[in-house]
């Protein structure tokens, strides 16, 4: 998918808000799970960036409300129409991704490619995969690991704007 040119600010409008849901994970040597998800993005203008913070808790058995997963970190657009997303996250791991928007269904499709990580040597490739609409924010994640080094899905969630966690 070739990047196009989507104008910053409909970009971020469209990102931008409070996203509350619920979602599934599942891997090779990890028990299938279900979780609760928060997410923040929010318009930094005297920054021109989107600052990201992701808040996962379980939610299944006895470990529902456990915290599970924080993620934090800032999305950029290029002047080519292509954006970066940089994060840290609560494993210590961090993640450097490009990413390549485009119209679809009456929204927007972002496709994320991990190009650099850290502090994880377990991990081989990453991607993920965002579809926003108006009031929706779905997602995968997808990895490939070392002892694992087929490339699959991870995690899928959904996502409404402005409802509770």
């Amino acid at each position: 998918m070739l990047p196009i040119a989507i104008p910053r600010d409909e970009l971020w409008h469209c990102l931008a808000g409070e996203w509350s849901g619920v979602g599934s994970g599942s891997y090779p040597g990890v028990a299938t799970f279900r979780y609760r998800e928060r997410l923040s993005i929010t318009i930094e203008p005297d920054w021109s960036m989107l600052s990201v913070l992701q808040r996962t808790w379980r939610d299944d058995g006895d470990a529902a409300g456990k915290a599970l997963h924080l993620e934090a970190g800032v999305l950029l657009a290029r002047d080519d129409g292509t954006l970066v997303f940089s994060c840290g996250q609560d494993s210590g791991r961090v993640e450097a991704m490009t990413g390549t928007v485009a119209r679809e269904g009456g929204g927007l499709r972002i496709d994320w490619v991990t190009v650099a990580h850290g502090n994880d040597d377990r991990l081989v490739r990453m991607g993920r995969t965002w579809w926003v609409a108006a009031r929706d924010f779905r997602y995968e994640a997808y990895l490939a690991t070392v002892s694992t080094p087929e490339y699959r899905k991870h995690l899928e969630a959904v996502l409404r704007r402005g409802e509770p966690a």
